[in-house]
Formats: structure tokens, C-alpha cells, sequence
């Protein structure tokens, strides 16, 4: 009888999985996906979003792409029923017979989650105490909570753009206004000054931006 040769523990591959909104991509976010990705080999990263969402799955999947290339980003159409199990199922299904070994999230669904598709639930600041902030908090009150934002968030999500007087007002190229939350947006499909250096969403122009309410 020919035995399988069982594989050294250390030579294993460990696989993740989280899942949310990024609605939108903020650094209580991106603090959940650099913790995770550190404890496993291979991190999948699932992005919920709805067919009426302002911005579309597929722009906050970019987001994350660009802080994280080496993590493995899958949108999923949010039409399921707000409980773990339908939750499980479709990860499952979207991880096409590869077996999650940890589940990590940052909310109290995640043990539950977890153990529906028979991983280990791992939790990752609970009470917001590294980054006190929430999806809900930014799409409320965007200008108050823009420092909360990831990069490439701001990069994208400009509020009523009007900067003083001598900036590279002439830069903005094929600009979409739309409306998210309280506050009118403005997506910059070409910006020559941050397309050029992504470093320019945290730089002085910034503080010249002015938030206003509808």
C-alpha cells in the first residue's frame, strides 16, 4: 500500500480571507489588510458592493490594488442577506476550492463568518482604537473625516474642488460631479499634478480646499 508523503507544516501555504465596503478605502481598512496580510502567505481581500453604490466595486478594488499589489482583490456583488452564513457560502464559492485557514475582520460577525466556511476567526481592532473611524463616519461627514482616508481615496474623491488664486486650476481634465452622502464630489479623471506623483494628495494644496455642504 503506497503511503502520501505528508508536507512539513512549515512548508504549507497559509490563505486569508477578509471582506468589506471600502466604502470608502479608509486606514482603519488599510491597517486590517497590512495586519493580515502579515500573518498569512496568501491574503484574498473581498470587496462588497451594490449595483446603486456612488462608487462603483471596482474602483474601491483599484484602491486597494495600489496599497496592497500583493494581495489577491475580489469583488462581489452585495445582493445577499446581511448574515454570515450567505456570507460564507459565496467566499467559498468565489475561492474555488481553496480553504481559508484564518478569517480576519474588524467586526463582530467575523467569528461567526469564519467558522461558517471553517476558519480561524482573527480579529483586528475591534473597538477602533488605532484608527477611530467607520465608512458610515466618512460617508456622513467626508470633509470632517478626510484625514482618515487612504491615499488613494483622496486621490479620487475631491470635494468641491476651488483652490486660491495661482494653483494648476487648468491641470483638471474631463471632470464627473457626483453626488455621495452630503457632500458633491468631484472624480479627476486626469489631474496632471497627482497623476505625475501620488505623494500630491498629502501635500499644502490641500489645506486650501474648501469642504461646503449641498
Amino acid at each position: 500500500m503506497k503511503r502520501t508523503k505528508k508536507i512539513p507544516l512549515k512548508f504549507m501555504m497559509t490563505l486569508g480571507i477578509t471582506v468589506g465596503k471600502f466604502y470608502p478605502f479608509h486606514l482603519g481598512h488599510n491597517y486590517l489588510i497590512q495586519t493580515a496580510k502579515t500573518q498569512v502567505d496568501h491574503l484574498v481581500v473581498l470587496v462588497g458592493y451594490k449595483l446603486q453604490d456612488t462608487i462603483s466595486g471596482a474602483i474601491r478594488a483599484s484602491w486597494i490594488r495600489k496599497m496592497h499589489p500583493d494581495v489577491e482583490v475580489i469583488e462581489v456583488l452585495d445582493n445577499l442577506p446581511e448574515a454570515p452564513e450567505p456570507w460564507a457560502l459565496k467566499a467559498l464559492q468565489l475561492l474555488a476550492g481553496r480553504q481559508p485557514d484564518f478569517a480576519f475582520t474588524s467586526e463582530l460577525y467575523g467569528e461567526p463568518w469564519a467558522k461558517a466556511m471553517g476558519a480561524i476567526p482573527i480579529t483586528v481592532d475591534l473597538h477602533r482604537q488605532q484608527f477611530p473611524i467607520s465608512g458610515t463616519q466618512l460617508r456622513n461627514d467626508l470633509a470632517t473625516h478626510w484625514s482618515m482616508l487612504t491615499p488613494p481615496a483622496k486621490s479620487l474623491l475631491l470635494i468641491n474642488y476651488r483652490v486660491e488664486k495661482g494653483n494648476r486650476e487648468q491641470g483638471i481634465r474631463n471632470v464627473q460631479i457626483i453626488m455621495f452622502g452630503y457632500l458633491t464630489l468631484i472624480i479627476l479623471t486626469n489631474f496632471d499634478l497627482y497623476a505625475q506623483n501620488s505623494i500630491f494628495v498629502n501635500t499644502p494644496i490641500f489645506d486650501r480646499l474648501f469642504f461646503s455642504k449641498n
